[in-house]
């Protein structure tokens, strides 16, 4: 699905194995790109029609600040899925690391915007079992296949394994079968 190399900012386990790792679509920016370029835009025809003085032209470069701090913060941010768990990098400047192991996982959702099911991109969401710690992977590609890993992962996560061993479960049945022997006419 993607690249499976280790990442840099969380440590992964020598049993543990990346299924998917991602980031935001670049076009997560284009509303502060927008923004930008309008306030750029309408800085310098401002300054064009005379309505604010030359001087001003020196704030030009402040109307670019919303894009440039998208586009450092969809660089920080990356979403990584092992066998173990999900994990979310996000910041602008520093980052902050959210991990929720698989067999915390209650819920998982996605949803697609009508532009998101055209363009083949959406959210992961996933909710742990405390409801405290909800993961949102953002605008990503092909958010219902990375949602049906999720799933298969937290089936063979072990939160519905059967406990004990398999020789207790062999004294187990030998029991119940002397038993069965013991009551049979």
């Amino acid at each position: 699905m993607s690249d499976t190399a280790d990442p840099a900012w969380l440590t992964v386990a020598d049993a543990e194995e990346i299924k998917w790792q991602g980031q935001p679509r670049f076009s997560a920016i284009a509303p502060w790109v927008v923004l930008s370029v309008g306030g750029l835009v309408g800085l310098l025809a401002a300054i064009g029609l005379g309505a604010l003085p030359p001087l001003t032209a020196i704030l030009a470069p402040l109307a670019l600040v919303p894009a440039v701090g998208a586009f450092l913060s969809l660089r920080q941010t990356a979403y990584l899925l092992t066998t173990e768990r999900v994990a979310v990098r996000s910041g602008l400047i520093g980052y902050r690391v959210t991990a929720v192991p698989l067999e915390r996982i209650q819920n998982s959702s996605f949803n697609q915007s009508v532009l998101g099911k055209l363009n083949g991109y959406g959210t992961v969401t996933l909710e742990s079992a405390s409801g405290s710690d909800t993961v949102r992977f953002r605008r990503i590609d092909n958010p219902q296949e990375v949602r049906s890993v999720i799933d298969r992962l937290r089936v063979g996560s072990g939160s519905e394994s059967v406990p004990g061993s398999p020789e207790a479960w062999a004294a187990a049945l030998r029991e119940m079968r002397a038993l069965r022997a013991a009551f049979e006419p």
